[in-house]
């Protein structure tokens, strides 16, 4: 779908639902993932939420289309990618009902860096959400077909070469002397 008329926006639906075309491009039934706008040569993805916007034209869920903006309709996805802090990143079919938790289990479980607690999932519309905490009551998202849920990973330690070990211990021991050093020779005075 492109928009010909420069300078004018349009309502994806709003504009289009009165004459037809939603009917014309069979999208009633369609779930629009992204929606892609060319921003200095970048395709930068917008989550929307299709039925909401057909159901409600020019509502909040509904988007404008300017002249260059691409919409991309995939095909709807009945996996779950697990990425990240796992033990073995996976693509494993969809299983409504089934917990986030349960999917990272399915890939291995977390590795020693792997953070469950701070896992985050990404929906297939784009849209992004992560395990909430409240007085150490843990909520999780709700896992959708298409999302993948990410467990980062901490950053690895830095460990202090046997060179760096030896000169901060030096310079504890120095400081420590130094003060012994200044303590007693107030105390003679």
């Amino acid at each position: 779908m492109r928009i010909l008329e420069t300078g004018t926006e349009q309502s994806i639906f709003g504009g289009f639902a009165n004459n037809g075309m939603i009917d014309l491009l069979n999208l009633t039934d369609a779930t629009l993932t992204t929606f892609e706008t060319i921003n200095d040569t970048t395709y930068t993805p917008v989550g929307i939420r299709l039925h909401d916007a057909i159901r409600n034209p020019h509502g909040v869920n509904d988007i404008y289309v300017i002249e260059g903006d691409i919409i991309n309709v995939p095909r709807e996805l009945q996996t779950i990618r697990v990425d990240g802090g796992v033990l073995a990143p996976v693509t494993m079919r969809y299983i409504p009902g089934r917990s986030l938790q349960s999917y990272i289990d399915a890939a291995g479980g977390t590795t020693d860096r792997g953070q469950r607690h701070r896992a985050y999932i990404v929906y297939a519309n784009g849209e992004v959400d992560r395990v909430k905490r409240f007085l150490r009551i843990r909520s999780n998202p709700n896992v959708e077909a298409g999302a993948t849920i990410i467990v980062p990973e901490k950053p690895p330690s830095q460990v202090m070469s046997p060179q760096e070990t030896i000169a901060l211990t030096s310079a504890i021991l120095n400081t420590t002397i130094l003060l012994f050093t200044v303590v007693d020779r107030l105390t003679r005075d």
